[in-house]
């Protein structure tokens, strides 16, 4: 078992507010993102599939030349292959849950 408490989360360098909240390697990473108004996170894919929750405000996800404007409640999934980024545009602020999980089985 493991248990973290927020002031244990590891900040990641990255120039905007990240942290770890826990990982077990290969098989899931749980990772907190705050972006604020006019950051963003380039557009890249991952050897993970991955679980997208809005936790707070709104913002654009990219994905595959396509945006979408989300907000809180919005839950996204997104498999290895696909290239997906966000954005803060003007008065957009967004905190986003996400869960890296091993791929599953016939992507």
């Amino acid at each position: 078992m493991k248990i973290r408490k927020p002031n244990e989360y590891e900040p990641f360098n990255v120039p905007f507010n990240a942290w770890n909240m826990i990982s077990i390697p290969e098989i899931v990473e749980v990772v907190s993102i705050d972006l604020r108004e006019n950051e963003e996170i380039s557009l890249h894919t991952m050897n993970m599939d991955v679980l997208f929750y809005i936790t707070e405000g709104n913002g654009t996800f990219l994905i595959n030349n396509k945006q979408y404007t989300v907000s809180k409640g919005t839950i996204i999934f997104v498999d290895p292959t696909e290239l997906r980024g966000w954005k803060c545009l003007n008065n957009q602020h967004i905190k986003v849950l996400v869960i890296k999980l091993r791929p599953l089985q016939g992507n």
